[in-house]
């Protein structure tokens, strides 16, 4: 219901694919939204994985000290020229969560020894991660 509130779903089911998505998405982020996130977000969150063991250790202190209902949820939130799938906000945290379902990235850029810059980048995920409101603390 949500991504039909949302304009998400088209009237003559055009987008088939892109439903299945984005149906997924509004119910399922949409029913935790009313759960206490000790019971319901925090099963999610708490599966994310950082390369660096300390950053790990950081999030799992963070998930911990969270209970309640500590974010904001904003579906289909337009940040410059993306559009991400959900952002969670907080005082303390901002958290895009981009859903992908029987599909891969987007896109990927070309491997090449110059780095894109992550405006020009192909990389759904790789702009998400540098356009997060300035200020926030980026975990």
């Amino acid at each position: 219901m949500i991504a039909e509130i949302h304009n998400k779903i088209s009237q003559t089911n055009s987008n088939h694919s892109e439903r299945l998505e984005d149906n997924l998405t509004g119910d399922f982020f949409g029913t935790l939204r009313y759960l206490p996130f000790e019971r319901g977000l925090n099963y999610v969150l708490s599966t994310a994985q950082f390369n660096e063991e300390n950053a790990n250790i950081h999030w799992h202190k963070f998930i911990n000290s969270l209970h309640g209902y500590p974010f904001n949820f904003q579906f289909w939130k337009r940040i410059q020229n993306d559009e991400i799938d959900l952002l969670l906000t907080s005082e303390r945290a901002v958290i895009g969560i981009e859903v992908k379902l029987d599909s891969m990235l987007s896109s990927e850029d070309e491997d090449t020894e110059k780095p894109t810059d992550y405006i020009e980048s192909k990389n759904q995920l790789a702009r998400y991660s540098k356009i997060a409101p300035n200020g926030y603390y980026h975990l």
